[in-house]
Formats: C-alpha cells, structure tokens, sequence
C-alpha cells in the first residue's frame, strides 16, 4: 500500500471581535476629529519648464571609484554573459552612466526638444514640422502633468542638421494656436551603435520603407507580419499601395531596420524589392 501524504487538518481560527461601547466610539471619532482639525491641504504644485539640463549626481561618467575596480568588473559573471550577445549595443559598458564626448567630437549633440505642443498633437504632424535634416530617432512624451503640454524629443543623424533646425526656429513654430518652443538638449547624445552608423552612413538606411512591386495578396501578408511585431507599434505613417509600392514611415531608422529585415526574411517578397527612401524631414521648405 502507497502512503498518501496530505496536510495536517486544523480546525479553523478566528479572530475574537472587540465590543466597544457608544461611549468609546465616540470618544474615537472625537480623537479623530482633533487629528485633522489642524490639517492644511498641500497647495497643488505648478507647472514649470524643462531647461533641459541633467544635473547629474555623479562627477564624471563612470560608477567605479577607480580604474582597477572598473577592471575587475569587466570580468564578472554578468558582463560575460553579455559577450554572447551583441556587445556594440552595450553603450553602458562602452561610455558609462553619462557620456561625455571628447573635444573632437564634432556630432555629440544632435538632440533637440519641441515644446508647449498642442495635447492632441501627434507623432506624424511633429515630424510634418521637424524640417532640416535627416531624423534617427523621434519620441514624443507626455509630459502634461509636469510642463503642462506634450514634449518631442527629436534624434537627426547629424548635429549639424540640429543646429540648422534649432536657428531656423529659434522664434518658434506657429501651428494652430499654439507657439511651439524649439530648444537644444544640453546633454551630449549617445553615439549610435557601430552597426548602425554602418547602415546609416555605408548601407543608406532610413527610417522611411518602401516595398516596390507587391500586389494585394503580399501587401496583407506585410501588414499581418509587421503587426505581430514589435516596429509595428513605431509606425509614422502608411501610405496606400500605389503602382505596387508600400510605403511606411517609422520614428526611427532602428524600427526601419527591423521591418526591413523582417520583410525580407519573407518567401513570398523574394522576388520584391525593399528599399529605403530619403526622408522628408530633410526638405528645407
């Protein structure tokens, strides 16, 4: 015979409730009374501007005290599991906490902000006015509750580029009723992984893809497959099929990159071309 093992039974515990008397009672609500009597209310906080500066708790760009402990931690357990992987993207281990670029980096800074942004405002009429030159990356936040109006972050390729947009919108961009304030980001831009400065500056890459000579069958199956994916989510803008070309347009040349290779691992776009096209944010108009 197999013993069977099962939990001890217990009996049931209940807690033994506590009688109060009308006189206790409201000796509590009184005792509560005289607790809050003196409470003030914090006066709700106003909304100010972002001057776009980080004020950054660390002196230089590094968490080690030393360079001997940033030796020793190039050998831990958890940096070697990263060697299995892609190590370029890793710009933590490569420039720290902070990146402080050197004296001769002459595109460290290509990030600028828009802001006081309509609160209905949209990703594909931020990028209709972001003009002046090639965009790697774009966001746009909602940071209603602490400016008071949406904010976009804005990545070009070139600092060059950010700086032209910058002086050609240093009054501002009316749109609607709303005056949009352009500002530079103070803090230094992240280089862009080595691979992607390859695609970008060798490989022509974009963030705008066209799919030329697709019938409607494959145009289904490229919208089935991009919308199980992630970059489907960072889509700008779709265009409808014209003379056999898809074309979409994502806030990022990463996104871009994605579909592209996700699109071209697909049997039935074998005979198709995928291709890349220049981005209208660098028209000068």
């Amino acid at each position: 015979m197999i013993p069977i093992l099962e939990p001890d039974r217990v009996s049931g515990c209940f807690l033994e409730a506590t009688v109060c008397s009308l006189d206790e009672l409201e000796g509590l609500r009184l005792d509560y009374i005289k607790h809050f009597e003196n409470y003030v209310p914090t006066p709700s906080h106003r909304t100010v501007p972002w001057g776009g500066t980080i004020r950054w708790a660390l002196r230089n760009s590094t968490v080690f005290e030393d360079a001997e402990e940033e030796r020793l931690a190039s050998f831990s357990a958890p940096w070697l599991a990263f060697k299995k992987g892609n190590a370029s993207s890793l710009w933590f281990f490569q420039y720290g906490l902070r990146y402080l670029p050197s004296e001769m980096d002459e595109n460290a800074y290509r990030t600028v902000k828009m802001e006081n942004l309509p609160l209905d405002i949209t990703m594909d009429i931020v990028l209709q006015l972001a003009r002046g030159g090639q965009i790697y990356s774009a966001q746009l936040l909602n940071t209603t509750h602490m400016t008071g109006s949406p904010t976009a972050i804005l990545v070009f390729v070139y600092q060059r580029d950010a700086v032209r947009f910058l002086q050609s919108n240093k009054d501002g961009i009316s749109y609607m009723t709303s005056k949009i304030k352009v500002r530079a980001v103070n803090t230094a831009t992240y280089p862009m992984p080595a691979e992607m400065e390859y695609l970008i500056f060798q490989r022509g890459y974009t963030r705008c893809l066209a799919i030329c000579g697709v019938n409607g069958v494959q145009v289904e199956e490229i919208f089935s497959r991009l919308m199980e994916s992630t970059c489907f989510h960072y889509v700008e803008s779709v265009f409808p099929c014209e003379d056999g070309v898809q074309r979409f347009w994502f806030h990022s040349i990463k996104m871009a990159a994605m579909a592209h290779d996700l699109l071209k691992a697909l049997p039935m776009l074998k005979r198709c071309e995928i291709k890349f096209e220049a981005d209208p944010c660098t028209d000068l108009d």
